[in-house]
């Protein structure tokens, strides 16, 4: 983007860019991993090729393991994932489970749809430990 700021000021060039990425279709996906993307890049991406950038969360830790549409996103094929909190309450339980689920569903906990919690991830190409 910083190349673009510098050499591509004149509009027929910017219509031109912007024709490629968007009339021409000549790039199909475009991606941004391993961290969170902050909001001002996001959006001047989509200014400049008239795309929304694809997030992916936890590409190194376990093979991207949800697709992102600015949050926490559906998880991706054989992908389980979970958001926990501790369970105050000892009642066997370590956990209190606010939503789970895979690429075919996900279930929210009543009362916990707005609840912070951790995301836990399982998948065979997730590390062990």
């Amino acid at each position: 983007m910083e190349y673009y700021d510098r050499h591509f000021t004149p509009m027929h060039v910017q219509d031109f860019v912007r024709a490629v990425f968007v009339k021409k279709k000549k790039i199909r996906l475009m991606v941004s991993g391993f961290t969170a993307l902050p909001l001002p890049v996001l959006e001047k991406w989509k200014n400049i090729t008239g795309h929304t950038l694809l997030e992916r969360y936890g590409m190194s830790e376990s093979s991207m393991a949800l697709t992102l549409a600015r949050f926490c996103g559906d998880p991706a094929a054989r992908v389980q994932v979970r958001t926990v909190s501790e369970n105050s309450q000892k009642e066997g339980c370590a956990n209190t489970v606010h939503a789970k689920g895979d690429e075919r569903d996900t279930t929210v906990t009543p009362r916990f749809e707005e609840k912070d919690g951790e995301l836990l991830v399982r998948r065979p190409s997730v590390f062990r430990e």
